[in-house]
């Protein structure tokens, strides 16, 4: 919900680079994600973007 909600959103405003940063992170296991987002586990650097941080940002219900 979180993710689809923020692609549906945000997908036309972002960089060639940032789509490619959000694929890669579609890799990533949805759990591991969501600890992310709500800062619960460590990001791996290679994940701790300002893609991220606008994730954290995002409010899918508002």
């Amino acid at each position: 919900m979180i993710l689809g909600g923020f692609a549906k959103a945000n997908i036309d405003l972002m960089t060639d680079d940032e789509v490619l940063m959000f694929e890669d992170l579609l890799s990533a296991k949805d759990h591991d994600i969501y600890a992310w987002i709500t800062q619960t586990l460590p990001v791996p650097a290679n994940y701790d973007t300002p893609l991220l941080e606008r994730l954290r940002a995002f409010k899918p219900f508002d």
